[in-house]
């Protein structure tokens, strides 16, 4: 059972090693705290804006921007909806919210910017 049988990829069965081990290690030691799509490694520009400027700036500033970018903004950040959950919604793909969310948030960088 534990021997390569030739019968897949070598990549593929090392592949399974590599998961197997990595599930053995989260059984002897869970995470102390749950992953989730909006971790703080994604959420961490959003998180310094909203901690850096007062809400009720950034609230007027992402009003004056054009749609569909403050609504993607606003689903985003004020929805916590996933960028799949934005497409589906606006009718778009999930690359296409993934992009429109990063020209507005530059959009936004640009106006704090020019606001110091």
């Amino acid at each position: 059972m534990g021997y390569f049988s030739g019968g897949s990829k070598v990549s593929t069965w090392l592949c399974g090693i590599a998961k197997n081990v990595f599930l053995a290690h989260l059984r002897k030691h869970p995470p102390t705290e749950p992953l989730t799509e909006n971790s703080t490694l994604e959420m961490s520009a959003e998180a310094k804006v909203l901690s850096s400027f007062e809400k009720m700036e950034l609230l007027r500033k992402i009003h004056n921007l054009k749609d569909p970018g403050r609504e993607v903004i606003l689903l985003r950040i004020y929805g916590n909806l996933s960028y799949g959950e934005i497409g589906e919604i606006m009718g778009k793909s999930e690359n296409w919210a993934r992009v429109t969310f990063y020209r507005a948030k530059e959009q936004l960088r640009k106006e704090f910017r020019n606001y110091e």
